[in-house]
């Protein structure tokens, strides 16, 4: 960049150009053993590429370890799924709720023998049994697509992890740089760019050398948030991690249903409907002796309320006495009511004809006075 000076700050406020010329080297102490040969010689080269006097390039210091990490993150944002269990999670409900659904045991009505004489109950579960046969084998194909997308997953936050990384290393290399850059700015230029200031008599000077003092408030400002950045990226590598054992965890569990579960559902199944036959028989002498002693309890409880009702019913007189005597009262209430509304509107008129015969006399005393001051005048 262009050395720092008054006349080249002058010349370049004025031109807006800059007459090139190479930085000092920043003392070897400066540099961090942390990093390796070809680490240093990257620092040293951003360094000397800085130029905080060009706007656009202070603002824009950094921006290309940055775009890397930022390119690969939005190409897979669009690809990427929830990571909580609540898609596959899903499945795993309708799976157990169409096993719920599935019951061996015949309905009531269903036991009785002539009420099921089109088909046997052996065949209407042999029939229920495939149909959610069929349900429980179209998610378990979805489950199976889960898992490849889960492990397509997790090999996509591997290159994200290591995309971090890559972002990470190359952060710390401009931080360090701009780091470095900046003190030598503010121990060694900004001082003698202050004193060449105060030897001049270029009326532009003192501004000449705001400009450059808020400048380096920037690129401090923009260093500060390159270290946020460089936290960030710090904290990501954990969270991918939790990321993919969450997936790992739910291919465990994907797993166990389609190895273990599904099929042990299904030998239950069979297991189920051979001991539902074998106690259909059973099933359908009690179910036969239950319906006749429940219709006969339930025709003797209708007719001893029957009974009682016809009894209370022809012993009732036509109009009860509770009602003559209400109905009676309310009659009286609704004349006094009624009288008590017309005397109250003829009292509410007569006062209204007092309080217009009182507002025309004053009117009328009024217009006289108006008339004999009129006179007088």
């Amino acid at each position: 960049m262009s050395e720092i000076n008054l006349e080249a700050l002058i010349a370049k406020k004025s031109a807006s150009a800059s007459s090139p010329a190479a930085a000092a080297p920043a003392p070897a102490e400066q540099l961090s053993d942390d990093f390796s040969p070809d680490d240093l010689a990257k620092i040293e080269q951003i360094k000397n590429s800085i130029d905080i006097t060009d706007s656009n390039a202070a603002s824009s210091f950094a921006n290309s370890a940055q775009a890397d990490i930022a390119n690969f993150s939005n190409s897979i944002l669009s690809n990427i799924r929830n990571k909580d269990s609540g898609h596959v999670g899903l499945l795993l409900n309708n799976l157990i709720n169409h096993v719920n659904s599935f019951d061996p045991n015949p309905s009531f009505l269903d036991k009785i023998p002539f009420l099921n004489s089109i088909r046997s109950h052996s065949s209407r579960l042999l029939n229920s049994f495939q149909k959610i046969s069929t349900q429980i084998d179209k998610i378990s194909s979805a489950l199976s697509n889960s898992k490849l997308k889960l492990l397509e997953d997790i090999a996509t936050l591997d290159i994200l992890y290591q995309k971090n990384l890559d972002y990470f290393h190359q952060l710390k290399l401009f931080i360090h740089a701009g780091d470095l850059k900046l003190k030598e700015l503010r121990e060694v230029s900004l001082p003698s760019l202050q004193a060449q200031v105060n030897s001049s008599n270029d009326p532009l000077a003192p501004q000449i050398l705001a400009d450059f003092s808020n400048s380096l408030d920037r690129f401090d400002r923009k260093l500060h948030d390159l270290k946020l950045s460089l936290t960030i990226s710090i904290q990501a590598a954990p969270q991918i991690r939790l990321i993919q054992n969450n997936d790992r965890l739910l291919v465990d569990r994907l797993d166990a249903a389609l190895l273990h579960t599904i099929p042990l559902w299904k030998n239950q199944f069979i297991i189920a409907i051979g001991l539902a036959n074998q106690q259909n028989v059973l099933n359908l002498h009690n179910a036969v002796t239950d319906s006749t002693n429940s219709l006969l309890q339930q025709n003797a409880a209708l007719l001893k309320q029957n009974s009682i009702d016809a009894a209370k019913a022809a012993n009732r007189s036509i109009v009860d006495i509770d009602t003559l005597n209400k109905v009676n009262q309310d009659l009286i209430e609704t004349i006094q009511e009624t009288l008590k509304i017309n005397q109250d509107a003829q009292a509410a008129r007569l006062d209204a004809e007092n309080q217009i015969a009182n507002i025309q006399s004053n009117i009328k005393a009024a217009l006289l006075q108006a008339s004999n001051r009129h006179a007088k005048s």
